[in-house]
């Protein structure tokens, strides 16, 4: 599972090198196939961890990434519209944020093993996340920012997977994720159709890096 948890942390990378629309709703939808994944690995899924594997693989997989792409395909976007090229400088500040994510880790679990690997990408996935908020003006991006700390969250409480959890709590779970991406999606499709209206030279201020 180590394996899979490097490839996770080179999937929340690879988006913000690109810095592509479709690259990051590529990256969106891999985070959760992932970690789906690492679900499966563990063992046998019994029906306890059958929710938490949906909504790994079906809604933060397929659907959250499906409902952006439609957005963002009915704006009729080129590829990188809506997101800020890196350059050498964010390029250091992504690699002091994943060498800070390891270190935190290595901090709250000196054991070592699994455990602190996926404690390590978790942050890095929740730094990546605040790092897209703090650096990109665009709508489209700054959500995927706080889908990276959801998906972040969602690794970090990795066990619930197991089926820790009574399923009423699962459930709620569930809801309130699927009616957050749901204003997500809602924010990106109409404060989009309000900034394209405003002045050019008003639309492109922003935090950069």
């Amino acid at each position: 599972m180590t394996a899979l948890l490097f490839t996770l942390l080179l999937v929340l990378l690879f988006p913000l090198v690109v810095m592509g629309w479709r690259a990051m709703l590529l990256a969106l939808s891999l985070q959760g196939l992932l970690m789906a994944w690492m679900v499966v690995q563990r063992g046998p899924v019994g029906p306890d961890a059958a929710l938490p594997l949906l909504d790994l693989m079906i809604v933060r997989g397929a659907v959250v990434p499906l409902m952006l792409q439609r957005v963002m395909r009915a704006r009729a976007l080129g590829g990188r519209e809506d997101v800020q090229a890196p350059n050498l400088f964010s390029l250091l500040v992504l690699a002091v944020l994943i060498a800070a994510a390891f270190r935190f880790a290595s901090a709250i679990d000196p054991a070592g093993g699994e455990s602190q690997v996926r404690l390590a990408v978790a942050s890095a996935g929740v730094l990546l996340g605040l790092f897209l908020l703090a650096t990109q003006a665009g709508v489209f991006v700054q959500v995927v920012g706080v889908l990276y700390m959801e998906n972040a969250i969602a690794l970090f409480e990795f066990d619930r997977a197991a089926g820790t959890l009574p399923l009423p709590i699962e459930l709620g779970l569930l809801l309130v994720f699927m009616m957050s991406a749901r204003i997500y999606v809602a924010y990106v499709e109409r404060l989009s159709t309000f900034v394209a209206t405003l002045p050019i030279d008003v639309r492109d201020e922003g935090p950069t890096v």
